[in-house]
């Protein structure tokens, strides 16, 4: 985060909420690029093509989906939808970030409609029936 603001609160409010780094104006050019390189690095490091979630193993690259080593088919839509949720498994999920996220679209049209929640039935239905760790929030 690049801002204006330099008070002990706001530095740790936005770091705490989701910013990985701070710096506050004016800055020097050379530490921005220090920094740039730094959070680089560090993606880098922790970039991996396989999640490991509860019993379900998701392969990124492959697009598979499996538990207890038996693939689970999935459609392509089902799959993205799966494997966001798992990445973002400690929030909250608005409808309109899914359908950004997963859908790669936004029409207000289809934000009114119950196409997540088929969606997720589709995906309780196909994982597991006791599939509660995917909770609904209204």
């Amino acid at each position: 985060m690049l801002t204006s603001r330099n008070t002990k609160k706001d530095i740790i409010e936005w770091l705490n909420v989701w910013a990985d780094d701070y710096l506050v104006k004016p800055f020097d050019y050379n530490e921005l690029i220090a920094r740039l390189k730094s959070l680089t690095r560090r993606n880098l490091k922790n970039k991996s093509n396989f999640i490991k979630i509860w019993e379900f193993s998701i392969d990124l690259e492959k697009i598979e989906v499996s538990k207890n080593n038996e693939i689970i088919k999935l459609s392509n839509l089902e799959f993205r939808l799966f494997s966001y949720l798992s990445q973002n498994k400690e929030k909250v999920i608005s409808r309109k970030e899914l359908y950004e996220k997963v859908w790669w679209e936004f029409d207000w049209d289809i934000m009114f409609s119950k196409t997540v929640e088929v969606y997720i039935w589709y995906l309780r239905k196909k994982l597991d029936k006791n599939w509660l760790f995917l909770k609904s929030i209204r």
